[in-house]
């Protein structure tokens, strides 16, 4: 019932377009111009049901395959894999699915890095309180739906933040991941806090400036006691601390990029070999899309309207018309990459 709405204007859009005469490419745009912006303005704040994107992502591949009959059972590829980079064999459309989780991860970034923020002060003074967000329990009934939503992500957002210590006085010690151990309490667990003497509150201000140094027989709080004392030599005081997040390559940065975080959570496929034959810069998009039979589907339709039929001949001919009229066009808009072109076709036929 709350995303009703969504789904009431993706539907509306679509049957406005249902009376247009629209090749494959034209609503392959209108999907990803204006349905998905449409989506991602929801998703950008609340995490969709899985109910809902499955129905948004139903109309959107009825509309895409079989236009205004709107017949789900037309599809020819699975919308899965349509929702794929083209270097992967796809259509270039980003899954609703996967998007909604980097927004939600987008939304945690904003929780554990913002400062100024109206709606990270509130979550911090009414949800996390006195402690961090990272130790608010599962199974809590503060907060709305949403907010439980995300704290089911947070075993997620653990893979791809850390804090740089500064001066230490922003950070968790037992929750936040600032030392080369990971978190500390997801270590050593309920018995860490009473083995090395400091509370499950404490920043690493509080025990760079209190803990002292003690022996131990497990390992695991000796190296605890290690990357305190690193820390404190490293230490800056006054200096806030830095929130990082894991780039594409690997390294840390202090800002959230949404394209690096999509490539991590999802399943990379192997590149096609001739994805850069028909996305290449100056193709036109509904050959693009129908690559080489775009027109043999138009004499398809020609026949299906009653039009007189072309002979195999005249298809040739009109095909070879075609590609050269293209590369012509290219070269004329002073595009040298594609110069011999024209040269490559005569020398294949």
């Amino acid at each position: 019932m709350d995303y009703l709405p969504l789904i009431e204007n993706v539907r509306n859009r679509i049957s406005k377009w249902t009376v247009r005469a629209l090749s494959f490419a034209g609503r392959l745009q209108l999907v990803r111009s204006v349905i998905f912006s449409v989506t991602n303005f929801w998703i950008a704040d609340f995490r969709l049901p899985k109910a809902c994107i499955q129905e948004i992502d139903k109309l959107c591949s009825a509309f895409l395959w079989s236009g205004p009959s709107l017949n789900p059972r037309k599809a020819k590829v699975a919308w899965k894999d349509v929702c794929l980079p083209k270097e992967e064999g796809g259509l270039g459309l980003r899954s609703i699915e996967e998007a909604n989780k980097v927004c939600c991860l987008k939304l945690i970034w904003k929780l554990i890095s913002s400062k100024n923020s109206l709606w990270v002060n509130w979550v911090t003074e009414y949800l996390i309180r006195r402690g961090s967000f990272w130790a608010v329990q599962r199974s809590t009934n503060s907060g709305s739906w949403m907010w439980r939503k995300l704290l089911k992500y947070r075993d997620l957002a653990k893979q791809f933040y850390m804090v740089e210590v500064k001066g230490g006085n922003n950070t968790s010690f037992w929750f936040d991941h600032w030392s080369d151990l990971g978190c500390l309490f997801d270590r050593v667990g309920d018995r860490g806090p009473i083995q090395l003497g400091i509370n499950r509150l404490a920043t690493v201000g509080e025990v760079l400036d209190r803990h002292r140094r003690r022996r131990h027989r497990q390992t695991i709080y000796t190296d605890i006691e290690y990357e305190i004392l690193k820390i404190r030599q490293q230490r800056e005081e006054g200096v806030d601390d830095v929130v990082k997040w894991k780039s594409h390559s690997g390294q840390w940065q202090p800002k959230f990029v949404s394209r690096d975080t999509w490539d991590h959570i999802r399943i990379v496929r192997p590149k096609v070999n001739w994805y850069r034959g028909v996305w290449f810069s100056q193709a036109t998009p509904k050959y693009s899309f129908m690559a080489t039979v775009y027109s043999i589907w138009r004499e398809r339709n020609n026949r299906k309207h009653g039009e007189k039929a072309l002979t195999v001949f005249r298809m040739v001919r009109m095909i070879d018309k075609l590609v050269k009229n293209q590369i012509c066009s290219i070269r004329n808009n002073g595009v040298r990459k594609y110069e011999d072109g024209l040269e490559i076709w005569f020398a294949s036929r």
